[in-house]
């Protein structure tokens, strides 16, 4: 159902609270049709002190930086990687190629993956597996092997820094940063989002309720009982989100955060994309043969407004 005509008797329905990539998610047709009620992105997490001894005390800020401190992390010996970089990661594709400027969705709501740029970061992130810096089907527990020093950078969204704090909180020597850019630092957001079937026998209600768990005082609390994010950028002005740096990190980034597209059959399409990674990183496939393929395959998937 669409909520444009509610915002304004229920002021915390202002998509103008949330972050942009929050609303994004939210507007289908340029109608607001849900209200963000929690949120993630990721962020580089990496070992301070392992990182200092290469040079990068404050961690690495761009692409270039990312690949030589992997690299001369990698080159510490065996069994030692430069990071963790999941090869089935259904965003990381896709977060590498907005930051090299590639833009997939088109007007009319398909999906173009001809920009050379989109196989230029293909190239980039697969180079750590082929490489072996980033380590494919060890079956590593990433915070573990975070902590143990073997793999020392990882890219992680909210969770992941509540189960190092939780599970290892004697462990100080980490720190994290926003993404490293290469055009920009874009990461992927995700979380959950809100909304009211249009068939409901009881929309005030369903809506004040939804108006309820968006105030600013309901988000903070929710935070401290449950540790996600909320979407309201004024709750981070709460001292237990403000006054925790490293979780602050997330803040940062989801100002340089966007959704994935909102293109119908997305999630067979991204299947697709799989199929090819595994070709990629694991057979050695040429990378821009594999995309044309990719292309191809998807073909008959696109399905357009005018359809």
């Amino acid at each position: 159902m669409p909520l444009d005509d509610y915002v304004e008797d229920y002021p915390n329905l202002n998509p103008d609270h949330f972050f942009d990539g929050a609303v994004d998610s939210a507007i289908y047709n340029d109608e607001l049709v849900a209200i963000p009620w929690y949120v993630e992105t990721r962020v580089l997490f990496y070992r301070t002190d392992l990182l200092a001894e290469i040079g990068y005390p404050d961690g690495p800020a761009t692409w270039e930086e990312l690949y030589d401190a992997a690299r001369q992390l990698n080159d510490r010996g065996d069994g030692l990687y430069g990071m963790t970089l999941p090869e089935n990661d259904d965003t990381l594709p896709y977060i590498f190629a907005w930051q090299n400027g590639v833009e997939f969705e088109t007007e009319d709501k398909g999906v173009d993956f001809s920009d050379p740029a989109f196989v230029e970061s293909v190239e980039y992130y697969t180079r750590f597996i082929r490489e072996g810096i980033a380590p494919v089907g060890l079956g590593l527990d990433p915070m573990q092997s975070f902590v143990d020093g073997i793999q020392p950078m990882t890219l992680e969204p909210p969770f992941r820094y509540q189960q190092l704090v939780d599970q290892y909180p004697d462990f100080n020597e980490w720190d994290t940063v926003m993404m490293p850019a290469k055009e920009n630092n874009i990461s992927v957001i995700g979380g959950s989002n809100m909304a009211v079937f249009e068939w409901t026998e009881h929309p005030d209600e369903a809506v004040e309720f939804i108006s309820y768990l968006s105030d600013v005082d309901t988000q903070i609390n929710y935070f401290k009982d449950v540790r996600v994010l909320p979407p309201r950028v004024d709750a981070w002005e709460d001292p237990a989100l403000r006054e925790d740096e490293r979780l602050f990190t997330y803040y940062e980034q989801l100002q340089h955060s966007r959704a994935q597209p909102q293109v119908l059959n997305w999630n067979r399409i991204n299947d697709e994309w799989k199929r090819s990674e595994q070709r990629i990183t694991r057979a050695g496939y040429d990378i821009a043969e594999e995309v044309a393929d990719f292309r191809s395959r998807i073909e008959p998937m696109m399905v357009t407004d005018d359809e």
